[in-house]
């Protein structure tokens, strides 16, 4: 089935949506002033105590300094909720009148859209790319679908575990690690171990072990990961550098490092047309660290973002092209991963299936399309 372009896509959001696209920018300039006038209020509130309070500084009994930045903190904080509070309606409304049609556009009636939710947690963990306990799990924008009876479904996901002591943060990762680096794992007491767009995918081929298909380990994007992995290798051995298995496809090679439990069903899992899709996929996200996983029969993917995949901005109107360009690739290319890697396609019929690893990479040919299975819950 041939999802629909980019540029049918674009005629879609300034024709079909139009009212709404008018409506929801009206929401949004309100939603503005909204928040433009709440920050008035809370200024001047915390400026009336703090100005008081400096020009009493040398009487007796003046309230001390540390109260100012008690002051300028709450300030701060009822910024920030007021933020929240004020915004929280109209991405609600954004999503459900502007990104729920886009998405039923791209494939009408096989796909679903539900913002308030996320890929499982369970499924997250099953993947086996980002392993440790979990203490608070998050996700929104689940897209749950069918192409070229490939069953799927993504989401933009947060997975943080907590870490009480700042010292045994570093411990963790060491005492000489980068300040840049320790920002992006830590805030506050919680260490993050994946932020970004998550799908989980049924996979044609029948395999047993698992595969792991991880950023090299110098690629600057994703130093913070290799730090967790590194320390993932003293529970699990078939991840050490001694381990690693060696691809025949340079490019490929250079953007990945690949683990498995089974290395020959690895390089029958990951075939020169497989390593060129994925190598396609890492260029049209770019920057983003990458991460594909298969195991228990599914494909797993990961992209590294910093914010949730469909949130709008207030202070961007949805009109804009660029804004909108930005929603319909961002919706398009989430599906288009299915296309790209082209996982619907069979490699070998079920009583093919039931052979050894050896004899499965040992006969690698094309064969019919995988058969629908339900889709997997949520």
């Amino acid at each position: 089935m041939k999802i629909k372009s980019i540029s049918e896509l674009t005629d879609f959001y300034y024709s079909t949506l139009e009212k709404a696209l008018e409506n929801m920018d009206r929401k949004r300039q309100n939603v503005v002033r909204n928040y433009i006038i709440a920050n008035v209020l809370i200024t001047v509130a915390a400026l009336v105590p703090a100005v008081w309070a400096l020009r009493r500084l040398d009487h007796p009994g003046a309230l001390p300094m540390w109260t100012l930045g008690l002051t300028f903190a709450l300030w701060l904080a009822a910024v920030r909720f007021a933020y929240k509070w004020i915004t929280e309606r109209y991405a609600a409304r954004f999503k459900a009148e502007i990104i729920r049609p886009l998405v039923h556009a791209i494939a009408p009636g096989h796909l679903h859209y539900y913002p308030a939710n996320s890929v499982s947690q369970y499924q997250f963990q099953r993947s086996r790319l980002f392993v440790g306990k979990i203490d608070r799990y998050e996700g929104s924008d689940l897209v749950k679908g069918e192409i070229d009876g490939v069953h799927f479904q993504f989401s933009s996901v947060f997975a943080r575990q907590k870490v009480e002591e700042r010292s045994i943060q570093r411990s963790m990762i060491g005492r000489d690690m980068d300040e840049v680096l320790l920002k992006q794992l830590f805030d506050g007491n919680m260490m993050t171990l994946f932020r970004g767009f998550f799908m989980v995918a049924e996979f044609s081929k029948h395999f047993k072990g698992t595969t792991l298909v991880v950023p090299d380990a110098v690629d600057p994007n994703a130093a913070a990961y290799s730090l967790l992995f590194n320390e993932r290798v003293k529970k699990e051995p078939w991840l050490g550098k001694d381990q690693r298995i060696k691809m025949d496809s340079p490019e490929f090679e250079r953007l990945f490092n690949v683990y498995s439990t089974d290395s020959i069903e690895a390089h029958y899992l990951l075939t020169h047309s497989m390593m060129e899709r994925i190598v396609g996929l890492k260029q049209m996200v770019g920057h983003r660290p990458l991460y594909l996983s298969f195991n228990g029969g599914h494909l797993y993917i990961a992209i590294a973002y910093d914010r949730e995949l469909f949130e709008p901005s207030v202070f961007k109107s949805p009109k804009s092209y660029g804004v909108a360009l930005e929603y319909i690739k961002t919706v398009r290319n989430s599906i288009a991963i299915i296309e790209e890697l082209q996982i619907g396609t069979r490699i070998w019929s079920k009583a093919e299936g039931e052979r050894s690893a050896t004899e499965r990479y040992l006969h690698d040919f094309d064969a019919t399309l995988s058969p629908k299975k339900p889709p997997y819950e949520t």
